[in-house]
């Protein structure tokens, strides 16, 4: 086994390449202590040995100070690694850990998505966000069957709040502006109107 290339990552982490393909990330620190550089042969246990014993430790205690701070999920967690520079085999080493011990669970986190977004958000808005940190479809559906949606009008009934004048109309220059906003947060545009004109109706 050849190191092919030793890259720099950060000021005090390098990539580094192991036949052409990225084999792993180190602190410049233990590349200096493990002696390794570009063109140096090295053998499979002492390989393997760095993986194990280096590599796989460091990424452990990445990932779980990164879930230290705020709840991931199984795709913001890889992403956050990869941009560390970590190979796909540490990555899906790691992942599996964090599912396995309960630290990464897309079906707990997106029930909690949805319990403190659902008095704030659209149901649209929620599937397109939970979709967008990969969040499985399936999943997504089965946390969203608690979902209420005579909250939806609610929520629109306080957004329209702000705007209402004195005498509880919606001020007509812009109605169309209220409209749209509700409408790209994701709101049905028949629902909107008809929240819109209730409140002028019932003042």
């Amino acid at each position: 086994m050849n190191i092919t290339k030793i890259e720099s990552l950060t000021k005090t982490i390098s990539k580094v390449w192991v036949d052409y393909e990225l084999a792993f990330t180190l602190s410049i620190k233990d590349i200096k202590k493990l002696e390794l550089y570009e063109d140096k042969e090295i053998s499979e246990s002492d390989y393997n040995k760095i993986i194990e014993e280096i590599v796989i430790r460091g990424a452990k205690d990445k990932a779980l100070n990164i879930i230290e701070r705020s709840m991931k999920t199984e795709k913001e967690m890889k992403d956050r690694l990869k941009r560390s520079g970590y190979s796909e085999y540490v990555i899906e080493r790691i992942t599996s850990f964090l599912k396995e011990y309960k630290f990464i669970d897309d079906k707990n986190y997106a029930a909690n998505y949805v319990k403190f977004n659902s008095k704030r958000k659209s149901k649209r808005q929620i599937q397109f966000e939970l979709k967008k940190k990969g969040i499985d479809n399936y999943l997504i559906d089965e946390v969203l069957e608690s979902y209420d949606d005579e909250v939806e009008g609610q929520i629109i009934d306080k957004y329209l709040e702000k705007f209402l004048l004195e005498d509880g109309t919606i001020p007509e220059e812009k109605f169309n502006k209220i409209a749209a906003n509700l409408y790209r947060k994701g709101f049905k545009n028949s629902t909107i109107l008809k929240k819109m004109r209730n409140a002028q109706k019932n003042q």
